[in-house]
């Protein structure tokens, strides 16, 4: 009669262990389930804003007016991650001279006229405006996902993160 009492006692301590991996089984799912469903609704953001910047850059692509001059990076500094070219990064800009002195005349455009006549960097060179040489234009979009509650709670403490998508196209001046 005895071992009655420690069955009953062996039997509580199973049922509380069982009850313990049920939780922590449960809240697994649940972030698996949200994390993925978060990833649906970024994916859909992501796709409208890719469009919206798409249909930007194909308006502009198309127009017949000239191109915007383009920011030149100058130098980059990393941020307080450490971590050399990510988003947090200190950027520079420069005009288009420095980057005719930093970038073409890397190049060495005049040894290489005499290699390669018409070359494209001996081109940029020579350009007034290099800028319009490249003959890109671009169409940028940015748009906020709003997090699920158990994403922001368990993963992610912030409302909402934001998605944004660039495009560049070719300059056809109006032209198809």
């Amino acid at each position: 009669m005895t071992t009655l009492p420690h069955l009953n006692r062996r039997w509580m301590h199973r049922s509380g262990q069982a009850m313990t991996e049920f939780t922590i089984g449960l809240v697994a799912t649940v972030v698996i389930v949200a994390t993925l469903f978060q990833i649906a609704l970024m994916a859909d953001k992501h796709t409208d804003a890719l469009m919206d910047a798409r249909t930007e850059a194909d308006e502009a692509a198309f127009a017949s007016s000239s191109i915007d001059s383009p920011e030149f990076i100058g130098s980059i500094e990393d941020g307080p991650d450490g971590r050399s070219y990510s988003r947090d990064d200190e950027v520079t800009t420069s005009t288009e001279g420095g980057f005719l002195s930093n970038v073409v005349d890397y190049g060495d455009p005049d040894g290489l006229s005499t290699y390669v006549p018409n070359n494209g960097i001996s081109l940029l060179r020579s350009s007034p405006i290099p800028s319009a040489s490249f003959g890109l234009v671009r169409g940028y979009e940015s748009d906020e996902v709003d997090l699920l509650p158990a994403v922001q709670h368990l993963l992610y403490d912030s409302p909402t993160l934001d998605v944004e998508a660039e495009v560049w196209m070719v300059w056809t001046t109006g032209y198809y």
